[in-house]
């Protein structure tokens, strides 16, 4: 099933943050644990360099509005079991600080 439809269709199991936002959004792709583990891994990160050029004119913050040049954005990586069991992910995700939303991830790399 692709993914968008997985995330924003009517079976979706995505959780959504209804307090914040105003339409079904979901406001994680992945558990805040992981994705703080990943964007705090000095070594992780020091790996990976983003191109600016992929980010510009994306997806910006639906709840604020932030332009996605503005948001946090930082390599991803699921954690070792994920891969172990053949449903790794790994890329580049943004993440609105203000409004503690995961954004957008843009999947490069999965098992």
């Amino acid at each position: 099933m692709n993914i968008l439809r997985k995330l924003f269709g009517t079976n979706s199991t995505a959780k959504v943050n209804t307090a914040r936002l105003s339409h079904n959004y979901p406001s994680e792709f992945y558990p805040w644990e992981n994705v703080d583990a990943s964007r705090n891994d000095a070594l992780l990160q020091a790996k990976n360099t983003l191109d600016p050029s992929i980010i510009k004119g994306i997806k910006s913050c639906p709840n604020c509005g932030l332009a996605s040049e503005q948001l946090s954005w930082f390599w991803f990586s699921s954690p070792q079991e994920d891969w172990d069991a053949l449903a790794g992910r790994a890329g580049w995700m943004s993440v609105c600080d203000a409004c503690h939303i995961q954004v957008e991830f843009l999947n490069e790399i999965m098992s």
